[in-house]
Formats: structure tokens, C-alpha cells, sequence
């Protein structure tokens, strides 16, 4: 299990995207809930590239996901499993029963997840990946990342992710088997509503990472 994912954690939301673009992304939490399949159906309007992540409540309020991606389906199985997604989050918020995330997405889709070595590690802003821009810091075959190599491909990349941000700043570890998907967690202190890169909170995860016996 992917040592920075590896608590009990209680769902808060869900959204999903298509074509990557995380700034239209449709929210399905307590006010905002699943539209009908006819609904649901024109918000895809014939999009075959279609991801879905779901939110965990981690300590301090820090943001943490687990997301796919889903390629060439048909609009009732995307459906249907976001539709599994969301009753299972409804059922845990009811019976306030936390859950580690890979577990979750075994108990609503029946895959097993972030058990392989992962493909590549990005930093970008959560709901702001294509407008803000991310960085790819490390990559499947490369020496083990570390902290100060991150922030030297980040300044010679994607300078403007070092400088405060509209919404948090993530650390996402992105795997390719037994689909596309990825956990993320926030590596960013909040003040006055901006999010600030926090080079220590980056530091532990890549060490959690580092440690993995893959």
C-alpha cells in the first residue's frame, strides 16, 4: 500500500473530469448531489476521457485523494461506477466508519490500487493543473527523488508553483497498472486563503515514498 495513503480517513467528496480539465469539474458531495443518468449524460456530451477522484479528510485539514482515469467507456458504466463511488461515500459519512483509501475504491469498484512502483511524481495545484500548470519531479527508472531536486526541476519548470496559489498545493503519485491512477496530498500551509509550497511536508512524503519495498 502506498505508504503516504496508508490511514483511515473518512470520505468527504467526489468529482470528475473530463479531458483533464479539474477547473469544470463536476462536485458530488452533501448539497451537490449525483445527477440523474440523463443529466449526467449531457455534462459528458460524447467525452471519452473521463476521471474521477474521491476526497479524504486527513488531520490538520489537509488535502488528500486517490483519482482514475477511464478511457473509452460507455456513459452507463462511467454511470454506474460513480454512481458505486458515491453510495459508498454517503454509507461511510452516515455511519461516520473511516476507511483507508485503497480499500474503498476495492469495496466500490473492485480494484485494487497504488500497489505497483509508481510511473512518476508531479507537483501542480489542486483544481488548477492545466490554468496554474504542474511540474514533473521524478520519474519511473530515476534515482530516488529527493527533496532539493524537486524544487530545482520546479524552479527551472514551473516557477510559478513556488509562489502562493488559489487552492492547495499537491504532490501527485501517478500510477499506470491496473489502470491510470493517482494519489494526492497536500504539500502547502494556508494563509489568508493563498497556499504556499511547504518544502518539509514534501520532504516526509518523498521519504514515505522512498521507503516503499517495491
Amino acid at each position: 500500500m502506498n505508504n503516504i495513503v496508508n490511514e483511515l480517513v473518512m470520505p468527504t467528496h467526489v468529482q470528475c473530469a473530463l479531458d483533464g480539465r479539474w477547473e469544470e469539474a463536476l462536485l458530488i458531495n452533501k448539497q451537490s448531489l449525483l445527477p440523474p443518468k440523463e443529466e449526467f449524460d449531457a455534462w459528458l456530451g460524447g467525452k471519452t476521457n473521463f476521471a474521477l477522484e474521491v476526497f479524504f479528510c486527513m488531520p490538520h485539514r489537509r488535502v488528500m485523494f486517490v483519482g482514475v482515469r477511464w478511457m473509452n467507456r460507455l456513459p452507463e458504466e462511467l454511470y454506474e461506477a460513480v454512481s458505486s463511488v458515491v453510495q459508498l461515500m454517503e454509507h461511510r459519512q452516515a455511519s461516520g466508519k473511516a476507511t483507508y483509501p485503497t480499500h474503498f475504491f476495492e469495496e466500490s469498484l473492485s480494484v485494487r490500487l497504488l500497489t505497483d512502483a509508481p510511473s512518476y511524481l508531479e507537483i501542480g495545484v489542486n483544481n488548477f493543473w492545466q490554468s496554474v500548470g504542474s511540474c514533473v519531479i521524478w520519474n519511473a527508472g530515476e534515482p530516488p527523488a529527493d527533496t532539493q531536486g524537486a524544487i530545482s526541476r520546479v524552479s527551472a519548470l514551473a516557477p510559478q508553483l513556488l509562489k502562493p496559489q488559489p487552492s492547495n498545493v499537491i504532490l501527485n503519485v501517478a500510477y499506470k497498472n491496473p489502470i491510470s491512477h493517482w494519489a494526492g496530498v497536500e504539500i502547502s500551509q494556508e494563509t489568508n486563503g493563498a497556499f504556499s509550497f511547504d518544502e518539509e511536508l514534501l520532504n516526509d512524503y518523498l521519504g514515505a515514498l522512498n521507503d516503499e519495498p517495491f
